[in-house]
Protein backbone atom coordinates (compact mmCIF):
# COMPACT_ATOMS: atom_id res chain seq x y z
CA UNK A 1 0.00 0.00 0.00
CA UNK A 2 2.85 2.51 0.57
CA UNK A 3 4.47 1.79 -2.45
CA UNK A 4 1.60 2.20 -4.35
CA UNK A 5 1.18 5.70 -2.60
CA UNK A 6 4.90 6.41 -3.44
CA UNK A 7 4.53 5.61 -6.97
CA UNK A 8 1.50 7.94 -7.27
CA UNK A 9 3.15 10.81 -5.59
CA UNK A 10 5.83 10.44 -8.13
CA UNK A 11 3.60 10.39 -11.05
CA UNK A 12 2.29 13.43 -9.77
CA UNK A 13 5.58 15.44 -8.89
CA UNK A 14 7.15 14.17 -12.51
CA UNK A 15 3.58 15.11 -14.28
CA UNK A 16 4.08 19.09 -13.40
CA UNK A 17 8.21 18.75 -13.16
CA UNK A 18 8.34 20.26 -16.96
CA UNK A 19 5.91 22.89 -16.16
CA UNK A 20 7.68 23.94 -13.58
CA UNK A 21 10.82 24.42 -15.05
CA UNK A 22 8.87 25.87 -18.27
CA UNK A 23 7.87 29.27 -15.70
CA UNK A 24 11.16 29.21 -13.81
CA UNK A 25 13.03 32.48 -13.99
CA UNK A 26 15.28 34.07 -17.47
CA UNK A 27 19.01 34.60 -16.13
CA UNK A 28 21.62 36.94 -16.94
CA UNK A 29 24.87 37.50 -15.84
CA UNK A 30 26.53 41.09 -14.77
CA UNK A 31 29.94 41.43 -14.60
CA UNK A 32 30.39 44.00 -12.03
CA UNK A 33 33.56 45.93 -11.82
CA UNK A 34 33.28 48.67 -8.58
CA UNK A 35 31.42 49.00 -5.66
CA UNK A 36 31.62 52.12 -4.13
CA UNK A 37 30.07 53.55 -0.75
CA UNK A 38 29.00 57.44 -0.87
CA UNK A 39 29.28 58.51 3.00
CA UNK A 40 26.67 60.99 3.14
CA UNK A 41 24.13 59.35 1.48
CA UNK A 42 24.27 55.50 2.30
CA UNK A 43 24.14 54.28 -0.77
CA UNK A 44 26.20 51.88 -2.28
CA UNK A 45 26.57 52.16 -6.25
CA UNK A 46 27.40 49.32 -7.74
CA UNK A 47 28.68 49.54 -11.56
CA UNK A 48 29.45 47.40 -14.55
CA UNK A 49 30.81 48.44 -18.11
CA UNK A 50 26.94 50.03 -18.99
CA UNK A 51 24.92 49.43 -16.00
CA UNK A 52 24.82 51.22 -12.19
CA UNK A 53 23.31 49.69 -9.43
CA UNK A 54 22.22 52.30 -6.59
CA UNK A 55 21.13 50.52 -2.86
CA UNK A 56 20.27 52.71 -0.43
CA UNK A 57 21.97 50.55 2.74
CA UNK A 58 21.95 50.41 6.51
CA UNK A 59 24.92 52.38 8.77
CA UNK A 60 25.56 48.80 9.95
CA UNK A 61 26.04 47.34 6.82
CA UNK A 62 28.09 50.04 5.49
CA UNK A 63 30.33 49.79 8.13
CA UNK A 64 30.54 46.18 7.39
CA UNK A 65 31.49 47.41 3.52
CA UNK A 66 34.22 49.87 5.10
CA UNK A 67 35.56 46.95 7.15
CA UNK A 68 36.41 45.52 4.13
CA UNK A 69 39.00 47.44 3.03
CA UNK A 70 40.90 45.69 5.83
CA UNK A 71 40.16 41.92 5.98
CA UNK A 72 39.26 40.05 3.52
CA UNK A 73 35.64 38.97 3.19
CA UNK A 74 34.55 36.06 0.95
CA UNK A 75 31.38 38.06 -0.90
CA UNK A 76 28.63 36.36 -2.73
CA UNK A 77 24.88 37.20 -4.02
CA UNK A 78 22.86 34.34 -4.61
CA UNK A 79 19.15 35.48 -5.67
CA UNK A 80 18.98 39.04 -6.79
CA UNK A 81 15.98 39.76 -9.19
CA UNK A 82 15.18 42.72 -11.48
CA UNK A 83 11.59 43.68 -12.09
CA UNK A 84 9.82 45.53 -14.75
CA UNK A 85 10.21 48.75 -13.50
CA UNK A 86 13.75 47.60 -12.93
CA UNK A 87 14.00 48.18 -9.42
CA UNK A 88 16.73 44.91 -8.41
CA UNK A 89 16.76 43.15 -4.83
CA UNK A 90 18.84 40.34 -3.65
CA UNK A 91 20.91 39.29 -0.91
CA UNK A 92 24.58 40.25 -0.16
CA UNK A 93 26.90 37.47 1.57
CA UNK A 94 29.59 38.42 3.16
CA UNK A 95 31.68 35.19 4.45
CA UNK A 96 34.88 36.52 7.07
CA UNK A 97 37.44 33.20 7.65
CA UNK A 98 40.50 33.81 9.87
CA UNK A 99 41.93 31.20 12.54
CA UNK A 100 43.67 34.19 14.06
CA UNK A 101 41.30 36.75 14.69
CA UNK A 102 41.63 38.88 17.85
CA UNK A 103 38.93 39.45 19.98
CA UNK A 104 38.69 43.26 19.30
CA UNK A 105 37.91 42.26 15.59
CA UNK A 106 34.91 39.02 16.55
CA UNK A 107 33.36 41.92 19.08
CA UNK A 108 33.43 44.36 15.73
CA UNK A 109 31.94 41.87 13.26
CA UNK A 110 28.85 40.57 15.89
CA UNK A 111 28.13 44.10 16.75
CA UNK A 112 27.71 44.72 12.92
CA UNK A 113 25.79 41.86 12.80
CA UNK A 114 28.27 38.41 11.45
CA UNK A 115 26.56 35.39 13.29
CA UNK A 116 29.25 32.57 13.42
CA UNK A 117 28.58 29.78 10.94
CA UNK A 118 31.45 27.20 11.85
CA UNK A 119 34.63 27.02 13.00
CA UNK A 120 36.21 30.48 12.64
CA UNK A 121 33.72 31.46 9.68
CA UNK A 122 31.57 34.54 10.34
CA UNK A 123 28.61 35.17 8.11
CA UNK A 124 26.46 38.28 7.53
CA UNK A 125 23.47 38.00 4.65
CA UNK A 126 21.69 41.37 3.93
CA UNK A 127 18.96 41.69 1.64
CA UNK A 128 19.21 45.38 -0.16
CA UNK A 129 17.19 47.00 -2.41
CA UNK A 130 17.34 49.60 -5.16
CA UNK A 131 17.06 50.81 -9.25
CA UNK A 132 19.33 49.85 -12.60
CA UNK A 133 20.03 52.83 -14.33
CA UNK A 134 22.19 52.69 -18.06
CA UNK A 135 25.49 54.99 -17.48
CA UNK A 136 26.10 57.29 -20.35
CA UNK A 137 30.08 57.99 -20.63
CA UNK A 138 32.58 57.00 -17.93
CA UNK A 139 32.24 57.08 -14.53
CA UNK A 140 35.90 58.41 -12.86
CA UNK A 141 35.68 55.56 -10.33
CA UNK A 142 38.64 52.92 -9.71
CA UNK A 143 37.27 49.97 -10.36
CA UNK A 144 37.62 45.62 -9.13
CA UNK A 145 40.80 44.35 -9.63
CA UNK A 146 39.55 41.09 -10.72
CA UNK A 147 35.33 41.67 -11.76
CA UNK A 148 32.67 39.73 -9.86
CA UNK A 149 30.01 37.90 -12.05
CA UNK A 150 26.27 38.21 -10.42
CA UNK A 151 23.47 35.99 -11.60
CA UNK A 152 20.19 38.69 -11.80
CA UNK A 153 16.66 37.03 -12.66
CA UNK A 154 15.29 38.68 -15.02
CA UNK A 155 10.95 39.66 -15.21
CA UNK A 156 9.71 38.11 -18.41
CA UNK A 157 8.20 40.45 -21.04
CA UNK A 158 5.36 40.13 -22.27
CA UNK A 159 6.05 38.11 -25.58
CA UNK A 160 7.83 35.62 -23.19
CA UNK A 161 4.45 35.26 -21.02
CA UNK A 162 2.63 34.61 -24.05
CA UNK A 163 4.88 32.22 -25.65
CA UNK A 164 4.92 30.18 -22.06
CA UNK A 165 1.11 30.60 -22.10
CA UNK A 166 0.84 28.59 -25.12
CA UNK A 167 3.34 26.20 -23.98
CA UNK A 168 2.03 25.45 -21.21
CA UNK A 169 -0.63 22.66 -22.47
CA UNK A 170 1.71 21.33 -25.23
CA UNK A 171 4.33 20.72 -21.85
CA UNK A 172 1.02 19.70 -19.63
CA UNK A 173 0.41 17.07 -22.65
CA UNK A 174 4.30 15.90 -23.09
CA UNK A 175 4.17 15.07 -19.38
CA UNK A 176 0.89 13.19 -19.50
CA UNK A 177 2.03 11.00 -23.04
CA UNK A 178 5.77 10.05 -21.08
CA UNK A 179 4.04 9.77 -17.29
CA UNK A 180 0.71 8.15 -17.62
CA UNK A 181 2.28 5.23 -19.44
CA UNK A 182 5.19 5.17 -16.92
CA UNK A 183 2.46 5.28 -14.27
CA UNK A 184 0.46 2.64 -15.82
CA UNK A 185 3.53 0.30 -16.29
CA UNK A 186 4.35 0.79 -12.48
CA UNK A 187 1.02 0.17 -11.32
CA UNK A 188 0.97 -3.14 -12.98
CA UNK A 189 4.05 -3.98 -11.49
CA UNK A 190 2.64 -3.46 -8.23
CA UNK A 191 -0.27 -5.44 -8.81
CA UNK A 192 1.99 -8.17 -10.00
CA UNK A 193 3.79 -8.25 -6.78
CA UNK A 194 0.92 -8.03 -4.74
CA UNK A 195 -0.74 -10.96 -5.87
Amino acid sequence: MKFRMFACLLSTLLLVSCTTALWSPNYYSEKIDGFYLTPETLDLIVTSQNTAYIFPVTDQFANALLLSREINFHPSFPDFALDNENQISGTVRLVYRDEQSSPELLDQLHALGFRQAGLNSYVLNTHISGKKYQIQGEIPLEKLEQPVIVSIAQPLTRSDTVRKLVATPVTITYDAVVVVPLTVVVFTFVGLLSR
